[in-house]
């Protein structure tokens, strides 16, 4: 007789999928280049770049959101691909999203301080220009922030396990974008006060330490981006686990990912080898001396 297959336990809070959410489009890129931007676009100018691009991603965040509430399926994509274009799309589809989920994984409360020195120690004359000449500038910006939005998706992928009526899924959803958003933006303005040599090398860090006159503040800020990498490994992780659960149940991989813990039921074994492949590699990289510091722009 066989034994009905183990379930996905639905533990998920509204916080803690908020949580994985945010953790997933805040990493590391606001310390290192909201200086970047700035420059680029101008101070206004970057702003409005992701007020614009974070619009166009929270028209996308609300498909996902319908999506997620209607077939509340572990898989997200997998599962929407499969039933609206059959199998080998849902593959293609699928593979491609698994393959940027791992190597997001192995690639890699503070900002509220950068904020509040900003008030106290900045100046409205150093956001001077507001905008850069030209639309080019701002294109420059606007292009870059769906990938600084990129991981919203994570939720659907994890929406068997959400403890929330489907519509709340949703909500959530959206919610996250919207808090992404204002993130990006309170960052950007907050070093735009700041005098244009502190936003040449880890702009939001270096203006921290001359908001508040401390080294400390700027040391804090690069904790917080520190922290912004662990959220966005774990989130990707749950993300790429869960891809790989889909397509076991599905067919179109063995069975062994789709193995599930008999206590927490997770799929442990695709956990754990996401996990080792991230560890190792840093391993696999040529390492190479650098002589002169780094080039202007490199991240």
């Amino acid at each position: 007789m066989n034994q009905p297959m183990p379930a996905l336990l639905k533990v998920l809070t509204s916080c803690e999928v908020l949580t994985f959410s945010l953790g997933a489009m805040i990493g590391w890129s606001w310390v290192l280049l909201s200086g970047q931007w700035v420059a680029d676009a101008g101070s206004l100018g970057a702003v409005l770049a992701f007020l614009v691009g974070g619009i166009v991603v929270l028209l996308i965040g609300l498909l996902y959101a319908e999506l997620a509430a209607a077939m509340p399926k572990v898989g997200g994509e997998h599962v929407y691909t499969l039933r609206a274009l059959g199998v080998m799309p849902s593959f293609v589809c699928t593979f491609a999203l698994l393959v940027a989920y791992i190597g997001v994984c192995m690639f890699e409360s503070a900002a509220l301080l950068l904020a509040t020195g900003a008030i106290t120690a900045g100046s409205f004359a150093n956001m001077a220009p507001l905008f850069s000449p030209g639309i080019g500038s701002f294109l420059m910006v606007l292009v870059i922030v769906p990938v600084m939005l990129v991981g919203f998706d994570v939720i659907p992928q994890s929406a068997e396990e959400i403890d929330l009526p489907p519509n709340r899924i949703g909500q959530v959803f959206v919610f996250s974008v919207f808090l992404a958003i204002a993130f990006y933006a309170v960052i950007l303005i907050g070093v735009s006060l700041a005098p244009g040599e502190k936003r040449e090398f880890m702009g939001t860090a270096a203006s921290a330490s001359y908001f508040w006159g401390s080294d400390q503040a700027g040391a804090l800020i690069v904790l917080g981006g520190i922290a912004g990498i662990l959220s966005s490994w774990n989130a990707f992780i749950l993300g790429g686990s869960r891809v790989v659960l889909a397509l076991s149940q599905s067919g179109m991989l063995p069975a062994a990912p789709s193995r599930l813990h008999p206590r927490f039921r997770t799929p442990y074994v695709t956990i754990m080898l996401i996990g080792v492949l991230s560890c190792a590699s840093p391993w696999l990289v040529r390492s190479r001396s650098v002589v002169a510091g780094p080039s202007p722009g490199a991240a």
